[in-house]
C-alpha cells in the first residue's frame, strides 16, 4: 500500500510537470515572431503547419461517450469532451464497503454493504501522441483527474480524489478508448458500526474505464 501511495504521488507530479511544460512550449510558440522574409522560411512554416495538423490526432474520439468502469465502484459513466483535453463526467455506480471490528469475545466481526453511488469528475489531458508498440500502436494522452462521489445506504460515504489519468486509443480505432487512473482518495464516513464512529481516511484508488463514443 505504501508503494502504491508513493507511486501515485510520483505519477501525479509527473503529469502536472508534463502538462505545464506543454503549456509553456505552446505559449512560447505563439509569442515567437513570424519569419516571412524568404521563400525558405515560408516553405518551412507551411511544412511545419502541415506536419502538426497531421499529427494532432483530433479525429480520435468525439463529443459524447458512455462506458463501463470498475475497481473504484462498478458503474456506467457518461463522458462529455468539451475538447480533446477537457472532459466532464457523471455516472451511477454500485459500491461495496467492508467493515471490520472485533466483538466481545475478541473474534473479528465483518459486515459489508453494497448500495448505489453517484459520481462526477473532470479530467484535463495533455497533447495526444503516438506510442509505438510491438503488436499495436497506441494514441495516448496523460492527464490529471479529479472526482467526487457519494454512496447511499446505511453506511453513507463521500469520497474525493485526485490522480494521474491515461487515455489510450488503438491506432486507427477512433471510436473507443481505455482510461486508467491511479491516485489519492480521501473518504468521509458518516456512520457508527459496533459502537465505533467512523470518520475520514485517505488511501490509494485505482480505476479502469472502457469508453465508447456515440457522438
Amino acid at each position: 500500500m505504501k508503494k502504491l501511495f508513493f507511486l501515485s504521488l510520483v505519477l501525479l507530479f509527473t503529469s502536472i510537470r508534463s502538462i505545464a511544460q506543454e503549456s509553456k512550449s505552446a505559449m512560447l510558440l505563439s509569442l515567437s515572431p513570424n519569419q516571412n522574409h524568404s521563400y525558405f522560411n515560408k516553405s518551412t512554416h507551411a511544412y511545419s503547419f502541415d506536419f502538426n495538423e497531421e499529427m494532432d490526432y483530433t479525429e480520435y474520439g468525439g463529443k459524447l461517450g458512455i462506458g463501463i468502469s470498475i475497481l473504484d465502484g462498478f458503474g456506467i459513466p457518461v463522458r462529455y469532451y468539451i475538447s480533446p483535453k477537457m472532459v466532464a463526467e457523471a455516472g451511477l455506480y454500485s459500491r461495496t464497503i467492508l467493515l471490520a471490528n472485533t466483538d466481545f469475545s475478541g473474534d473479528p466481526d465483518f459486515t459489508s454493504e453494497t448500495s448505489a453511488q453517484i459520481g462526477v469528475g473532470f479530467t484535463y489531458f495533455g497533447d495526444r501522441f503516438l506510442k509505438e508498440k510491438r503488436k499495436r500502436n497506441k494514441v495516448r494522452a496523460h492527464g490529471i483527474a479529479t472526482r467526487l462521489g457519494h454512496k447511499f445506504g446505511n453506511y453513507q460515504y463521500t469520497t474525493g480524489s485526485i490522480g494521474w489519468a491515461m487515455e489510450n486509443f488503438r491506432e486507427n480505432r477512433t471510436n473507443k478508448s481505455f482510461i486508467f487512473e491511479l491516485g489519492l482518495q480521501g473518504g468521509f464516513a458518516d456512520y457508527v458500526y459496533n459502537g465505533i464512529e467512523y470518520g475520514s481516511n485517505i488511501g490509494v484508488y485505482l480505476r479502469c474505464h472502457w469508453n465508447f463514443f456515440i457522438d
